[in-house]
This record gives structure tokens, sequence and C-alpha cells, in this order.
């Protein structure tokens, strides 16, 4: 504390706040000594005292805004996206539940800072007339706080003050589709307080009680007692002998509206029952694979322990329980796409091969993965194994410099030669339309020394362990490239290394 002006060299200890003092204009602070009836004639008032009383203050504030911030962000973190929701549909943001809440978070913000900044050392200090300077910017603060005050009763009460005049805009099928279960019921608590209001209207105060946010502000209502409560008075307004026609009109409207909420009541109840049951299904089928997995990692431990005369008959059934793992995966996600592919690695690619089928008068409803270079390794020997006597397969192969090709037939790949097929057709990913194989030209050549070959010549081949070679190429042939050369697009034969190949039956 500063030294007191009489000269004395003792530190100031009391406030001086009596106007009518003779010393009020020229010693507000004082020390014990100046503390005589010549002087300060009235009753002293500590500095220390009024110091921490003041910085009480600014700490107070601090907490009940830090409390407020909190409690909104954690309810943000559960009901967010019903906000979201319902923010879209009002037409100035100021008015919005988010812009109040970025409000209280900018005030947390400027308080710490000012608070920082202005506050801090003085109070440490005990400087009480400089605190007493900042407290304009205390009430104005504190204004601010105020204004934000009612988001501490954040919930369904609150939605509806600020959201009351949209939701009539807002369907039940917009917030099914985007809102969690908590939530919906959130949405139709507030529906169900508009149509409280509107009965309310018709029967003019003579059934429903004055504590009509009794909906919204407790929480041991469930939805299915305020929907039979609201039953029991629209009975009662229905057999009003008294109503007018408007009421009438009004009544249907509101039965309309609670019949409307039950559906989707009952709706969310389905849905939820369904994911339960997904959920357990998927758990099932994961226990399944995971007990076919574990069986595979025993069956290549024991292949690591068999002779070599045996070492073949041992991969034909891990094949074949792989395969049973796929056809688990595949029984249970069945979608329009390429399942689980390596190479079309994201929607972009999906959707183009979704095309490309179009394009053939073919539409991608089910796939499944036969045979992939990365796992079952790049032999020709074991592409045949896992994809002869197989019908309509697709055939992706990535390149070592990124080109993406294939094509597709609805023929075998069992080794007896040329096969004609006019449904065949070839892709390039670089390029917008597919190309169909010409008219009587043979489709593809099934041979036990090779991949998957397309054409005579060839339009596309994959030789035995192409991961390590360049001998698989693609020639202008069998078909019908539109003017673009051969399936790699240049006009000389393209020779390549594959990166990885996948062979599906569609």
């Amino acid at each position: 504390m500063d030294l007191c002006s009489c000269g004395s060299k003792n530190k100031v200890m009391f406030q001086c706040e009596e106007q009518t003092c003779p010393s009020f204009g020229r010693q507000k602070l004082y020390c014990p000594l100046c503390m005589i009836p010549q002087k300060h004639p009235h009753i002293p008032i500590m500095i220390a005292l009024k110091s921490q009383n003041v910085t009480d203050e600014w700490n107070s504030l601090r907490q009940d805004i830090k409390n407020l911030h909190r409690r909104l962000t954690e309810w943000m973190e559960l009901h967010g996206a019903i906000v979201e929701l319902l923010d879209g549909f009002l037409t100035n943001e100021e008015h919005t539940l988010s812009f109040q809440i970025e409000r209280v978070k900018i005030l947390n913000t400027n308080v710490e800072s000012f608070y920082e900044q202005h506050v801090s050392e003085s109070s440490a200090r005990g400087e009480i007339l400089k605190l007493q300077e900042l407290n304009p910017s205390l009430n104005a603060f504190n204004e601010r706080l105020n204004s934000l005050k009612y988001l501490n009763k954040i919930g369904p009460a609150v939605l509806w003050t600020t959201y009351s005049e949209v939701l009539h805009l807002i369907s039940h099928q917009q917030v099914l589709e985007r809102l969690s279960q908590a939530n919906f019921q959130i949405f139709l608590k507030l529906k169900l307080h508009r149509v409280q209001l509107s009965l309310n209207d018709v029967l003019n105060n003579r059934v429903i009680p004055s504590g009509l946010l009794q909906i919204l502000e407790n929480p041991e209502l469930s939805i299915s007692q305020i929907i039979s409560s609201l039953h029991e008075k629209l009975q009662y307004a229905t057999n009003n002998q008294q109503a007018t026609v408007i009421d009438s009109i009004k009544v249907a409207g509101i039965r309309s509206d609670l019949d409307a909420i039950g559906v989707s009541l009952m709706f969310t109840g389905l849905l939820e029952k369904f994911k339960n049951l997904e959920s357990q299904i998927i758990n099932n089928q994961n226990i399944k694979i995971t007990e076919l997995a574990q069986k595979n990692e025993q069956l290549e431990e024991r292949l690591s322990t068999l002779i070599h005369s045996q070492l073949e008959e041992f991969k034909v059934e891990f094949q074949a329980q792989k395969l049973q793992i796929q056809s688990f995966q595949e029984s249970f996600d069945k979608r329009n796409k390429i399942q689980c592919s390596k190479i079309l690695a994201d929607e972009a690619m999906q959707n183009k091969i979704k095309t490309f089928f179009e394009q053939s008068g073919m539409a991608l409803k089910y796939s499944c993965l036969l045979f992939r270079g990365s796992i079952d390794s790049f032999t020709s020997k074991i592409f045949h194994q896992l994809c002869d006597n197989r019908t309509n397969t697709l055939t992706i192969v990535k390149s070592t410099d990124g080109k993406i090709v294939g094509g597709f037939t609805t023929q075998t790949w069992n080794h007896s030669g040329y096969k004609q097929d006019g449904s065949a057709w070839l892709f390039n990913m670089q390029a917008n339309n597919i190309f169909k194989v010409k008219p009587s030209a043979n489709a593809i050549f099934a041979y036990s020394s090779y991949g998957p070959t397309f054409g005579n010549g060839h339009d596309l081949i994959i030789h035995d362990n192409c991961n390590s070679n360049s001998s698989s190429y693609a020639n202008a042939s069998s078909y019908d490239y539109n003017g673009s050369g051969n399936l790699f697009l240049t006009q000389a034969q393209a020779k390549f290394q594959v990166q990885e190949i996948e062979v599906y039956q569609l």
C-alpha cells in the first residue's frame, strides 16, 4: 500500500467515503495516526476489507460466467444437432441459440482478459481507488451476463422461447433423418407444447392448468404420458356442446397433430428396436467371423509344420475357410458397390464403376470378392483355383504407375481357349465410357498359364506372377475404343507391371 500523505511514513489503512468529512477532498486514504476527529470524524473503512469485497465481486462474476459456459458446452455436446437444425429455420442470425451461446463464450474471454490486464494486479496490491475506478466495467459485464442468464436453464423451455415461431415449418421427417433419439424426444416435447397451447386456446383455460411449461420443464414426463393427457383434454373439447365451427376446425387440426406425433413416436420406437437388433446381428456375425479367423490362424500354424506333399491340400482348405468368412461378411452388407476394394478406394471411383455398369445395361447390385493378388498371390494357378466356374466376373487391375483398368464378362475362366460374349466390356478409369466387344469377336481367352485375358491379340492379358514382371500388356483387337487407341488410351502396345488385381463375381 501507499504511504499516508500526512508525512508520518505510515502506510494507508483506511478509506474516507464521507463527503461531509473535512478531509474528504484531500485525503481519501489515510493511516491510523490520521484517524482523529479533527481530520476524519467518522467510522473508518478498512482498505483491505473494501478491496477484498471488490475482488470478490469480480471473482463471483468470473465464476458465474465460467459455470454458464461449461453448462452450455456440456449441453451442446449432447444436443448441438437439434440446435443446428432449428437455427436453420431462423432468418435473423442474432436470434439463433448458437449466436447467444457464442455471446457467452465471447463474454468469458472478454472478462478473463480484462481481469488479467486491469484487476488482478490492483487487487493483489490492495489499490482500492483503482479498483473502484473499474466499477463501471464490472457493472457493464454484469449487465451482459444478466441478459444471458436465462441460458442457465438450457433445455426444452429455452428452445421453445427461441424457436416457437418456426416449429410449424419443421416436419417430423426432417427431424427423424438428422437427430438422435434423445434430441427427437426434445423435438416432440416442443411440438406437444405447441399442441397444448392450441388446445388451451380452444378450451379458454377451462381444463388445462396454469403450469403450461410443465411439459417442457418436467423431465419425468414421458412423451406417451403427455400424449395421453392431451387426448383426454381433446376429448373434453370434442364433447363440448358450445363449441363454435372455428373451434371444431381447430380441434380437428389438434387431433391431426397429435396423431402425427404418435406415429412418429411409434416409428422411433421401432427404429430403436431395429438398431438394437442390428447391433445384435453385427455382434453375432463378428463372433462367427472371429471364430473362423481363429480357425484360419490354427490352420496357418499347422501348414508351417506339414510336409510338402500335404501343402496343396491344406491351402485349398484355407481358401475354403476364407471364402466362408467372406460369405458371412457379404450376407450382412449387400450394397450397390464393389465391396472392400483396395483399388476402387474412394466414392468417386465407386460411382464411376456404377456408371460403367449402367452404360452396359446391367445394374450393379451385389459383389463378392473372389481373388485379390496381394492376399492370394499373383499366380495364374491361384487365380483359376478361385475364379474358374464363376460367371459374371469383374476384373480390376492397378498398374505400378497408377493406371486402373479392367473388364467384365459373363463367361467362366475355365481352360477352354477363346470364348465369345456379347455382354463383355473393358474400362479405363481415365475414360468416360466403357469399351464394348465388337460383334462376333472373341471376348476372352481362358488359359491355365494366364490370368484374366480379354480379346484376341490380346486387348488385355495378365501374365503369371504379374506383380514381378512387365509381361502383361494391352493391344487393340476385339474391343471398340472409339478412336482412343487401346485400353491404355495409347496407339502403341502398352506393357505394364501389376501393383494389385481383384476379381469379383456379380
